[in-house]
This record gives C-alpha cells, sequence and structure tokens, in this order.
C-alpha cells in the first residue's frame, strides 16, 4: 500500500522571507501580471494560511487563463472543500480527473467528497472506477454498468447489493492508493475509512488491518486500535510489527501483564527490534524484574550502541541490583553519549561512590551542583563521598547547608563527630554524637562511640547505657564491650 503523492500547490520552497514573497506577487499582480505561475504562487501561499476564500479567487483566475489545468481543477475542489461547498467540490475534482485520471489528489479530494454527500451508489462507485481504471477494457466496465442500470431498474439478473459487491471488490487497488496517499500525508481520518473500506469487502487483507489500527492509535481510539491489530495478529501471527504496536496497545492502557507475550514473541521473531526491546525492558523494570530489563536493555546496546537511553537504563538497572563496576560502565557511555546530562551524573558519581571511588564521586556530584545548586540529593551524595575521602572540610560545609534546608543528616553528623574524635577534641566530639542522634536515635555505631568517649571521661553509667541500647539494636558490634562490666 504505498504511492507517491504529488502535490497540487507549487509552493516556493526557496530560502527566502515568505512574508516579502507574498507581497511581491501581489505587488506583480496590481502591476497588471495575469499568469497561469503567478496566480498558482497566489493560490498555494493562500491555502497554506487556510485562506480558503482567497485561494478559491486564485485558483478561478487560473482556470480562466487556462481551462484544461488539472491542478488548478483539483485546488479548486480542495479550497471549495475547506469552504463547506462538497458539491461544488465534487464538480471540480471532477473535472480534474477528466483532465489527469491518475491524478491521486484529486482521487483523495473526491474519495473524501464522497464520503461527506454520501455518494456511495452504485452509479457513483462505477464513475469512480471508470475514471481511474483505463487500463480495463471499456467493454468490462460498460458491461458492469449496464448491469448496475438493470439493477437499479429492478431488472437484470442479478441485484442491486450484487452489483455493489463486485464493484467494491473491483475498486480495492483504487481503495489501498487512497489510503496509502492519505498515510502519507497523515491523513488518520480518511485512512480510517479507506481501510475500512477495503476490509470489509476484503477481510483478510492484513495490510489494511495493520494500518487501520495505526491510524485508530494516532486518533487516540484505543478498542478500536487493539480491534486491529488483534484481526492482524490473527492474520500473520509472525509479523513483529503488529505484535509489536498491539503490546504497544494494551501497556498504554496498564495492561501490562496482556502486552508482554507479544513483545516477547517479537524479540524471539527478530532478535534486534529495538521497539520491542525497548518496551519490554520498561515493563520488566514497573515489574521489579530489574535483572531481565538489564538484559533486554544490554540487547538494545549490542544492535544500537549510540542508543543513549538504553545505556543509561542499563546503568540504573545495575545500580539497582547493586552490581557498581557494571553500572558504572553503562553510565560512563551514556555520559560520553549524553555529557550535558545531569541525570546520567548524579546516577555515575553514586555508583563510583559505591566502588569507593569518592574523589570521581566528588566531581561529579559538583558538577550537578554547579547546574542545580537546590539538588538534596546530590548535595547528602556530596558530603558522604567527602566523609569517604576524608574532606572533613567539605562534610562540615555540606551539613551547614542541609541544616539550612532543614534536611537531616544523622550521617554526615556522625562523619564530623568522627573527624572530631581523630582530632581528639572529645567535648566536641561528644556534643556533636548527641547531635546525631537527636536526628536518628536508631543510630547504633553513633551510640558506640559516644559509649567510648563517655567511658573516657569517666562518666561508666552513661557509657553502659549507650553500649545497652546499641547491643540492643545491633549486637555483633558491641558485645565485646560488656565483658568485666558486671
Amino acid at each position: 500500500m504505498k504511492a507517491a503523492i504529488r502535490q497540487v500547490i507549487p509552493i516556493n520552497s526557496g530560502s527566502g522571507d515568505s512574508g516579502t514573497l507574498v507581497e511581491d506577487l501581489r505587488s506583480r499582480l496590481r502591476g497588471g501580471e495575469k499568469t497561469v505561475q503567478l496566480f498558482a504562487a497566489l493560490a498555494g501561499e493562500s491555502m497554506a494560511g487556510e485562506k480558503w476564500s482567497e485561494a478559491a479567487a486564485m485558483w478561478e483566475q487560473l482556470l480562466e487563463l487556462d481551462r484544461q489545468s488539472g491542478e488548478g481543477w483539483a485546488g479548486l475542489g480542495q479550497a471549495r472543500l475547506a469552504l463547506g461547498s462538497p458539491s461544488a467540490a465534487l464538480r471540480a475534482f471532477d473535472e480534474s480527473l477528466r483532465l489527469l485520471p491518475s491524478y491521486e489528489a484529486a482521487l483523495r479530494g473526491k474519495a473524501e467528497t464522497m464520503g461527506i454527500l454520501e455518494r456511495d451508489s452504485v452509479d457513483s462507485m462505477l464513475n469512480l472506477w471508470q475514471a481511474t481504471r483505463p487500463d480495463l477494457p471499456a467493454q468490462e466496465t460498460d458491461a458492469l454498468a449496464a448491469e448496475a442500470g438493470e439493477a437499479a431498474d429492478g431488472g437484470g439478473d442479478r441485484d442491486t447489493g450484487d452489483i455493489l459487491s463486485m464493484v467494491e471488490a473491483a475498486l480495492a487497488p483504487l481503495e489501498e492508493g487512497l489510503a496509502a496517499a492519505a498515510l502519507a500525508v497523515g491523513d488518520w481520518r480518511s485512512v480510517v475509512r479507506h481501510c475500512r473500506r477495503l476490509v470489509e469487502a476484503r477481510p483478510t487483507h492484513f495490510e489494511a488491518w495493520y494500518n487501520l489500527g495505526i491510524a485508530y492509535q494516532q486518533t487516540s481510539e484505543a478498542a478500536e486500535a487493539e480491534a486491529a491489530f488483534r484481526q492482524a495478529v490473527e492474520l500473520r501471527p509472525d509479523s513483529t510489527d503488529a505484535l509489536l504496536n498491539l503490546g504497544t496497545v494494551l501497556q498504554m492502557n496498564g495492561r501490562e501483564d496482556e502486552a508482554r507475550p507479544y513483545y516477547e514473541r517479537a524479540v524471539e521473531l527478530s532478535p534486534g527490534c529495538v521497539p520491542a526491546l525497548w518496551n519490554l525492558g520498561l515493563l520488566l523494570e514497573r515489574s521489579s524484574e530489574t535483572p531481565a530489563a538489564a538484559r533486554a536493555y544490554e540487547r538494545i546496546t549490542a544492535v544500537e550502541p549510540a542508543h543513549a537511553e538504553a545505556w543509561f537504563r542499563l546503568g540504573y538497572c545495575r545500580l539497582h541490583d547493586g552490581e557498581w563496576t557494571e553500572a558504572a560502565g553503562a553510565l560512563a557511555r551514556f555520559r560520553e553519549l549524553e555529557p550535558e546530562s545531569w541525570e546520567g551524573a548524579m546516577n555515575l558519581a553514586l555508583a563510583y561512590h559505591r566502588m569507593g571511588r569518592y574523589p570521581e564521586a566528588i566531581q561529579l556530584f559538583e558538577s550537578v551542583l554547579a547546574a542545580q545548586p537546590d539538588n538534596l540529593g546530590a548535595l547528602q551524595g556530596l558530603g558522604l563521598s567527602a566523609a569517604g575521602a576524608g574532606r572533613i572540610e567539605v562534610v562540615v560545609g555540606v551539613r551547614k547547608r542541609l541544616s539550612q534546608a532543614r534536611v537531616p543528616s544523622a550521617g554526615l553528623t556522625f562523619q564530623v563527630a568522627r573527624w572530631l574524635e581523630e582530632k581528639g577534641r572529645r567535648e566536641d566530639a561528644i556534643r556533636v554524637y548527641c547531635d546525631a542522634l537527636k536526628e536518628q536515635p536508631v543510630f547504633p555505631e553513633a551510640l558506640l562511640n559516644l559509649g567510648h568517649l563517655l567511658a573516657a571521661e569517666g562518666k561508666t553509667a552513661e557509657a553502659g547505657e549507650c553500649w545497652r541500647r546499641a547491643l540492643s539494636l545491633r549486637p555483633e558490634l558491641a558485645a565485646g564491650y560488656f565483658d568485666g562490666m558486671e
């Protein structure tokens, strides 16, 4: 169902300013110039701006100069149709087809006009068929026309319905051409109309069912799209495209469990089908099947190494599953393809932090904060990576900013207390450990270290209480500190 569409209107496609061009054309008209080319150009500009009355007037003046212009009649038909005069439009399209019997723009315009006028009678269909099928012997079309006339008058061996069925079957190639022309320009309502006629005449027409599904998708008619794609899959169970589109319709309507087998079958038939792999990967992610989703994304990157989003999703899944090295590799590749993405920098920084590559993580977190100063996730990540790298001055600065933003930061507070403890500033460390426990009472590591400092200060009862609480929360941390206390 493929057709090349010949443009009705020859519009200038140069790089000059369109407003200047139009004014130049009008100036030439005011100066007395009257040529077919001038009127065609003005009509084209008017139609592009949807000034249908002006367009109709220009086409009429063109036709006064050249009554044999099939394109001029087709243009007038389009303008008349847009102005709500389908009868006048039909006469113009008929004249265009008389001059240019295979002119697809006129064929499509006439078919649309006939639909508006509900002119689906046997005679109308026969006239259109005869006008567009010059390859058929005249005696064949004349005989069918004669039979149609007899049937309409109540005579003949066959009734009108039989003749109509014959004509509809004979018109199938025309409907295919009209559907293809409508597809090419994105005229989805016309695609629906022509494909519906095709499947009514030929219920096993796979391409018509498939394109009908595409058109219904474009017009947001999900139930109709699903039904059309189901028919296409039934006719060709091995069609990757039909399986993919049926799965997409189901997934977009929240029926992911139903969509999954269609994607899996599509991938089985076409292992390198990137759209099916992508949709399947997203579906698996939402089902918390991240290892399987990662495999789908890996297959995409093998087929399309520059598919940035597949690298990002792969890295995200690896992060989710604790595979830090693999996550870093995928996210680094994403960063090569999308160096300006802060999401890529953020996730790669998380992977580096988990791997203990703190300087690289710090650099990436800082790059995120340069672009998004209020990104609290990046700020917290910067503090934790700075703590891991021993850059306590950065940790202190981050903790201050988080405190100003009223964001809990017990982990960073703990790191500051440890640094104070290492520097011998015992009283300050005790105070900061207490701050950490105010923010997060269930913090066995902070309780344990605070117990150490209190014991060193001779506050054994308070130290013992801290250790008992730490033991109750995490026995393996503090059990050894009770030896000999009782």
